[in-house]
């Protein structure tokens, strides 16, 4: 396989505010703009249950997941998680 080359996903043109999907090879991607309206490209997919990001939005210049709303920069790091206390500790619902 040829991974290591450059490969059009998008006509930057057809790139607009919302999450996009597509595909490279054998790769499933979301194409998303930042604030400043850079392009980025990460895979189509949240690490926290796999719902395509695509469906998601763009929310302060980050993709935001439409599961559970954790969000991703550009370069893919997870940035905001809902559930996460100012502390880190993740919140759990009173079962009882």
């Amino acid at each position: 396989m040829l991974c290591n080359f450059w490969y059009i996903a998008c006509a930057a043109s057809r790139l607009g505010s919302n999450p996009r999907a597509t595909r490279v090879l054998d790769q499933e991607l979301v194409l998303f703009r930042d604030d400043a309206g850079k392009p980025h490209a990460l895979l189509n997919r949240c690490c926290h249950r796999g719902v395509q990001l695509s469906l998601g939005k763009v929310v302060d210049g980050a993709i935001a997941c439409r599961y559970h709303g954790w969000r991703y920069d550009g370069s893919g790091r997870c940035i905001h998680i809902p559930s996460l206390t100012a502390d880190g500790r993740i919140l759990l619902a009173n079962l009882f």
